[in-house]
């Protein structure tokens, strides 16, 4: 689908987003958080790694958080 306005865009997103699981939702929320954290701790620099959360392994035990801290 090709946005040629901002109405386009906003389906498209809308429609994208409808189409991810609940599981898949939250493993971008706790990546979203884990970044955040790191830019905190970083002072806003972008220099730093991501360590793997192994969502999907903590997920399957369940012992997955909701929340990074």
């Amino acid at each position: 689908m090709v946005s040629r306005s901002m109405d386009d865009v906003i389906e498209a997103t809308l429609s994208a987003f409808e189409g991810l699981s609940s599981d898949k939702l939250s493993s971008i929320f706790l990546t979203l958080q884990a970044v955040m954290r790191l830019l905190l701790e970083h002072h806003g620099e972008n220099n730093f790694k991501l360590t793997h959360l192994k969502k999907d392994t903590l997920r399957s035990a369940g012992t997955l958080v909701m929340n990074v801290t």
